[in-house]
């Protein structure tokens, strides 16, 4: 959960209730959740320390002490922040949100897209 939130000039310091994992190496990606539920990012995160990190930009204002949930932080390294799926259904849920069934996506199933048919 998001504690702390600060622009520092061109960057946005995110302040985590948790540490952060970095022991992965590389490069880490960061997403938030905005009130609506909403994902905001993802974004690459550059560290500070255990709990702190920055972001080069942010596209809505956190509002923190207030009686909502603070934002939820996703965070993760970016080969593994999040994986391609493909869409089998899409049922509506109401006006404002549906209910999504997807199948991990393998690129092997689609090698041979582009090549002729055997003679």
């Amino acid at each position: 959960m998001l504690k702390g939130y600060a622009k520092l000039g061109d960057l946005h310091m995110l302040v985590s209730t948790e540490p952060f994992n970095w022991s992965a190496g590389g490069e880490h990606w960061i997403a938030l959740r905005r009130r609506d539920g909403s994902a905001s990012g993802p974004y690459v995160a550059t560290r500070i320390d255990d709990c702190r990190l920055t972001i080069p930009s942010l596209d809505f204002i956190p509002v923190l002490g207030s009686a909502m949930d603070a934002p939820v932080l996703q965070f993760g390294p970016r080969a593994k922040f999040c994986y391609p799926a493909l869409i089998k259904e899409v049922n509506p849920s109401g006006t404002v949100s549906c209910n999504v069934t997807a199948v991990n996506y393998d690129e092997r199933v689609y090698l041979d897209d582009d090549n002729f048919p055997p003679a």
